[in-house]
């Protein structure tokens, strides 16, 4: 029986990724605002 990952698990996991991205991208973009001012 082969192992596998339940699709909602899955899901999960990928948003989570995108919204640790998507925090990351802010605090560069916020960083970068900071050093132009």
């Amino acid at each position: 029986m082969p192992h596998f990952y339940p699709d909602r698990y899955v899901k999960q996991r990928s948003l989570r990724e995108l919204s640790s991205l998507d925090s990351a991208m802010h605090s560069l973009r916020a960083l970068k605002a900071r050093a132009k001012a």
